[in-house]
This record gives C-alpha cells, sequence and structure tokens, in this order.
C-alpha cells in the first residue's frame, strides 16, 4: 500500500466513530470509503470572531486562534504578516497539555521536529493526535503513543476548521 493508501485507511478508521449516528446526514462508511463525504458535516464551523478576526488583521492567519502548551499562551513573535509559527516561550514537558480556546470540538494536533529557522527536515517523523468534543489533549496522546524527544517542535493545531501553527521546545 502506498503512503497515500496508508493514510486515507488511517483516517478512515478514526473518522468512523464520528460517522455512527450520522446517517440521516448522509454520512456512512461506505460513503467515506469512497471519498463521497463532506467534511464541513463532521465539524463544527469555524467561529464567526475568528473569521473576523483574521479578515479584519487583528490575528495572524497563523494564529488564528489561541494555544496554551504547558499552561503558557503561544505569541507571534517579529512581524505577524511574514511569521511561519506563533511560539511558546519557555521549554515544556514531553507530557504538556495543548489546550485551545473554545467549546469542545473535534482537536487534531500534528506535530513534528523543526530547524530554529522554522523549517522541517526532510523526512521528519510525524506524530498526531486527535480527540473528539474535545479542546484539550497532551502531547503524550499520539497516536502510535510515542513519546517526544527533547528538541525543537513544530504543530499545526487543527480546531473548528482553522489551524494555528505554534512552535514549541521539548525539554
Amino acid at each position: 500500500m502506498n503512503r497515500r493508501g496508508f493514510l486515507f485507511t488511517t483516517l478512515s478508521a478514526l473518522l468512523a466513530p464520528l460517522l455512527r449516528g450520522n446517517e440521516k446526514k448522509g454520512l456512512s462508511q461506505e460513503r467515506l470509503n469512497t471519498n463521497e463525504v463532506d467534511a464541513s458535516k463532521l465539524v463544527a464551523p469555524a467561529p464567526p470572531e475568528a473569521k473576523k478576526a483574521i479578515k479584519s488583521g487583528k490575528r495572524p492567519t497563523i494564529y488564528p486562534f489561541d494555544v496554551r502548551i504547558g499552561g503558557q499562551l503561544a505569541e507571534v513573535t517579529g512581524n505577524p504578516e511574514t511569521a511561519i509559527f506563533a511560539r511558546i516561550p519557555l521549554p515544556v514537558a514531553p507530557d504538556a497539555e495543548v489546550e485551545v480556546d473554545g467549546a469542545p470540538g473535534l482537536l487534531i494536533i500534528n506535530v513534528f521536529p523543526v530547524k530554529p529557522d522554522g523549517n522541517v527536515p526532510q523526512g521528519a517523523p510525524i506524530k498526531v493526535m486527535m480527540q473528539q468534543s474535545a479542546n484539550r489533549l497532551r502531547l503524550s496522546e499520539t497516536m502510535d503513543k510515542s513519546v517526544l524527544e527533547p528538541g525543537l517542535w513544530g504543530a499545526n493545531i487543527v480546531f473548528l476548521q482553522t489551524t494555528s501553527r505554534v512552535m514549541f521546545e521539548v525539554k
């Protein structure tokens, strides 16, 4: 099986619990397997405030909602128009809690090693965390049950159809 097939199969298995009880909305495992599912039916829409804040320039597109890791609020440093990550100021524990502001929803977190300039090394492993009806997860709750090693990490935190990008250091 190629990488795309593996990822699709994995996502199909992960999204199956979301589909249970949603047959009335036209969602079924068969439709998921044939790529006919409208993903917007699986998650709540982004809060209007987030969309307005991004359009008005009050929030950078890389950081539409607040994220805390290990109790520390991520901050966009430098020019918000050219920043590629918001940053957590101090190192965090490998099992630190990641928390987003908002009512619980589908929360997906992808973490990956990064260089100090924010670039991702080629072939870097990606760790995935996902929880339905949540607004917080621990870094130790990876799907492969692995622990993040010390070093710099980047994260794409997907919540309510928007993504915040955060860089942090694991001690």
